[in-house]
């Protein structure tokens, strides 16, 4: 379901940005560190989004961009280019109504990602708030 605070991705580029750029590190064809993992989540740490949100970005404008790679014999192992992801994810937010969601039925691909998602969300929740 749409976080009810949720900006439409495509007036929210700037901050969308850093936050697409860590989440689509989940979806490379490489082993995910304990490092990565701990980057991505200092990086939701960082957005003006709250962790429903966060969730909601991965889910429903990385994952259905991104997931492809997971399923590539020669996927992508370093980084997604910035310019090709914003566009690609821009461009279905432009044919895709931001209310209608992803099924999670249809995300045939989940269990790929599902593991080094909970990671993320350990790491993300044990880290202490700033004061």
């Amino acid at each position: 379901m749409l976080p009810s605070k949720l900006p439409d991705p495509r007036t929210d580029e700037t901050n969308r940005l850093p936050v697409w750029r860590a989440l689509s590190d989940l979806f490379l064809d490489t082993e995910i560190s304990e490092a990565m993992i701990a980057n991505i989540a200092e990086t939701l740490h960082s957005a003006p989004y709250s962790l429903e949100e966060c969730e909601y970005i991965f889910w429903h404008e990385v994952y259905p961009v991104c997931i492809y790679n997971l399923y590539s014999v020669a996927g992508e192992w370093v980084c997604f280019d910035e310019e090709w992801l914003a566009s690609r994810i821009l461009s279905r937010a432009q044919h895709v109504p931001q209310w209608w969601t992803f099924p999670r039925w249809l995300q045939c691909g989940r269990w790929m990602v599902r593991t080094e998602w909970e990671q993320v969300l350990v790491v993300y929740r044990s880290r202490k708030p700033l004061s």
